[in-house]
């Protein structure tokens, strides 16, 4: 992770995001983590709409993920935003990321920063709200098929599906394990929110042969 302190080591003006210069994001990652309840809601909104634009992310997309990680971590509020945030701009088609690899640029860099920063974000799989839980999942999920030998993560993701109160919370872990290839045995399960995600998982890898289209867990709540 990065802190505000270090921003100005980027050469934001050099790189480019949904309208043109990134030299804005600095000022909107440092007023996540100022008392400005308004300002840090604008800001959020305006990450979304800059370096994750429409399903396209930038140039500056992959140098804001270690900042955007520390302030999932650090900043007062908006956790799960940022979470979904980091998340949705390293949605890829898991095909594409073989080898010769067929990712562009921008999420190959993306995929890269988020695999590297994830073990300091796999304690919000434990967060006190559900929500936050589920964002880190879809976090989880976005790079099923990039994490590491030896990660953490999946058996931080069992966990949730063997034992977490909320039967969403269950459902996405299910969702998770099946992009990690863990046999969970889902569809038998006696929560109905976990049956009906394991079949959606099931039925979309079937229709379109594409496992990153099921990454679009139900929005955390």
């Amino acid at each position: 992770m990065r802190s505000p302190d270090e921003l100005d080591s980027v050469q934001w003006d050099a790189l480019d995001h949904a309208y043109g210069s990134a030299e804005d994001v600095p000022e909107l990652i440092r007023a996540l983590y100022g008392d400005d309840e308004e300002a840090a809601s604008e800001a959020v909104h305006e990450l979304f709409g800059s370096i994750h634009h429409q399903g396209t992310v930038y140039e500056a997309s992959g140098p804001a993920v270690p900042f955007l990680a520390h302030a999932v971590r650090h900043a007062p509020s908006h956790r799960t935003d940022l979470l979904m945030l980091l998340a949705v701009m390293a949605d890829h088609d898991p095909s594409a990321a073989g080898s010769p690899p067929r990712l562009g640029a921008d999420v190959a860099a993306v995929c890269t920063e988020l695999c590297r920063v994830l073990p300091d974000l796999l304690p919000c799989l434990g967060d006190a709200e559900p929500s936050v839980r589920r964002a880190a999942l879809r976090v989880v999920g976005a790079v099923a098929d990039l994490l590491p030998a030896g990660s953490a993560a999946p058996t931080l993701v069992e966990g949730l599906y063997a034992a977490d109160p909320v039967p969403a919370v269950r459902a996405d872990a299910a969702t998770v394990l099946a992009l990690l290839g863990r046999e969970t045995g889902a569809l038998d399960h006696p929560l109905r929110e976990v049956r009906l995600a394991v079949a959606v998982l099931e039925a979309v890898i079937g229709r379109r042969r594409r496992p990153a289209a099921v990454l679009r867990l139900g929005e955390a709540r």
